[in-house]
């Protein structure tokens, strides 16, 4: 199957070594995937991450694919992966908001991360967290938040995306529409956060900031809402298009959250990506299975007689042409 270019665009998909392997190019040859992210087990140091980067990059460009992104979670604290002895370490939202002056602290950990990504050719950060830490905040969420107050998490989230799109680099505020207030590990299993209409608007604060602040992308999760919709987050035409795109006026790249979790439910990953997709986001994340993003691909390519999958293909295209417009290049 002769798979379009267009349609590798679409995923961010996983890399299981630390070398480019057959795996990859695969992924990039016969599928033109050109979107990767990057975790603890493909690094091991500057010159081995540089390199396999530089491999993809010089590959994809032979296949007159489109500017890579390599993305990656450095939120600093519990949540980066790139550490010591390497790499500085990144200090973690809660020290942040912790500071007696959080903003010069803000500008120094966005800085931190951009000096380190930067030399390595990482171009999109899953970063900043927007979510509104409460006392019954899941685990999951320890130390990732900016605090309690909206208006502080809101000013340092537009503070932190300022400092980037500044770079030339990109991040992404995640995860919308909050879930500061979840009772579960979507890893694991599927949250329900039942906050009314005036609590969830509180939490919707920070991302409508960010939109203001021309955040480049935005990540959903995998959470029910039931006073937004009583489908999944990343299922939801009603979060994903008409609240965050009709209503708060985002005009940058979705991004779904990784869609191997416990908490996208029990469907196989090409369905479940495709419901995603037709909800309204742009790039379908994969953390650990480059076969699935083959899987996905697939299926998607037997759907092109479909108008409306074309016409979601074309706005998603249009929105992911955009930002890597924006980066800029690196080493």
């Amino acid at each position: 199957m002769n798979i379009p270019k267009d349609l590798g665009n679409l995923v961010i998909a996983p890399l299981e070594s630390d070398i480019l392997d057959e795996k990859t190019e695969h992924l990039i040859t016969r599928y033109n995937v050109c979107n990767f992210i990057l975790f603890k087990r493909n690094i091991k140091n500057p010159t081995q991450l540089k390199t396999l980067i530089c491999e993809i990059k010089k590959l994809c460009k032979k296949q007159g694919l489109s500017t890579p992104i390599f993305t990656i979670d450095q939120e600093g604290g519990k949540v980066q992966r790139l550490t010591p002895p390497f790499w500085p370490n990144t200090i973690s939202n809660q020290e942040v908001a912790s500071e007696a002056n959080p903003f010069d602290k803000l500008i120094d950990q966005a800085t931190n991360v951009i000096n380190i990504l930067k030399p390595l050719g990482i171009n999109l950060n899953l970063a900043p967290v927007l979510d509104i830490a409460s006392v019954k905040c899941n685990e999951v969420l320890l130390g990732r938040c900016y605090g309690g107050d909206e208006e502080k998490v809101s000013i340092l989230g537009a503070m932190y995306i300022k400092i980037f799109n500044e770079s030339g680099l990109l991040c992404c505020a995640k995860h919308f529409p909050g879930i500061g207030a979840v009772n579960k590990d979507p890893h694991k299993e599927i949250p329900i956060v039942k906050l009314d209409i005036k609590e969830l608007k509180r939490h919707l604060l920070p991302f409508i900031t960010a939109i203001k602040s021309n955040a480049a992308c935005i990540m959903t999760s995998h959470v029910i809402y039931p006073h937004l919709d009583k489908k999944i987050a990343t299922y939801s035409y009603n979060i994903s298009t008409i609240l965050l795109r009709n209503i708060l006026g985002f005009k940058g790249v979705l991004i779904t959250d990784d869609m191997e979790m416990k908490g996208t439910g029990e469907e196989d990953i090409s369905t479940k990506s495709l419901k995603a997709f037709m909800a309204g986001h742009d790039l379908i994340l994969l953390g650990h299975s480059p076969e699935k993003v083959e899987e996905i691909l697939e299926y998607f390519y037997k759907k092109f007689d479909d108008s409306s999958f074309n016409k979601r293909v074309s706005s998603a295209l249009i929105r992911i042409k955009t930002i890597k417009a924006k980066l800029i290049n690196s080493f």
